[in-house]
C-alpha cells in the first residue's frame, strides 16, 4: 500500500511540473522557422532557418531583427553575450 502511495505521489508530481514547462505563441519572430535561442544580459535571441538572429528584450513580446550571422545557413546554435553574438 505504501508503495502504491509512493508512486501515486511521484506522477501526480511529475505532472504538475510538467504542466509549467509549456511553450507558448509569440508574436514572431517573423523570417524563418526558429532553429536555436539563447538567452543573454536578460534578452532572448532566436537563429532561423535564414540565417537571421532576432532579439526580444520582453520575453518573447515583440521581436527585433539583430543582422544576419549566417548568410543563408540555418542557424542551428548561436551563442550571445553583452558584446557578442556568434
Amino acid at each position: 500500500m505504501t508503495r502504491h502511495l509512493l508512486l501515486l505521489a511521484l506522477i501526480l508530481s511529475a505532472a504538475t511540473s510538467a504542466d509549467a514547462l509549456q511553450w507558448e505563441q509569440t508574436n514572431g519572430p517573423y523570417g524563418g522557422f526558429v532553429y536555436s535561442m539563447t538567452v543573454a544580459d536578460g534578452s532572448v535571441y532566436a537563429g532561423t532557418s535564414v540565417g537571421t538572429v532576432f532579439r526580444s528584450d520582453d520575453d518573447g513580446l515583440t521581436w527585433n531583427e539583430v543582422g544576419n550571422i549566417g548568410g543563408r545557413d540555418v542557424l542551428t546554435a548561436i551563442w550571445a553575450d553583452s558584446s557578442s553574438i556568434t
